[in-house]
């Protein structure tokens, strides 16, 4: 979609600028172009449902299935605090009919 977006933008960015010159205005550039959007894309790191991944010490994340959109994920935050003892935490956008008995 990132890739999609910014092949978009650029005729949009040109049909305004062409308006935006006839107003004096200054001319605006596109959010980002294709060659961003692969550079972003190459950063991102593919995880499966269910597997557990230390992000910093002490902070572990499970992606589980949300189960009504394909590819769609909660996370589950278990963070270990010296002074309180593990804290779990789930993180949703979007709360479906997953099997959210994990917790």
């Amino acid at each position: 979609m990132l890739a999609d977006s910014a092949r978009i933008q650029k005729p949009n960015v040109e049909w305004m600028n062409k308006k935006r010159t006839k107003e004096s205005l200054l001319l605006i550039k596109p959010f980002c172009m294709p060659i961003d959007a692969e550079h972003c894309l190459r950063q991102f790191v593919n995880v499966g449902y269910n597997c557990k991944i230390i992000i910093a010490n002490g902070v572990e994340l499970t992606f589980i299935d949300v189960g009504h959109i394909l590819g769609s994920a909660q996370i589950i935050f278990k963070i270990e605090d010296e002074e309180d003892g593990q804290k779990k935490r789930l993180f949703s956008g979007d709360v479906g009919r997953g099997d959210n008995d994990q917790l």
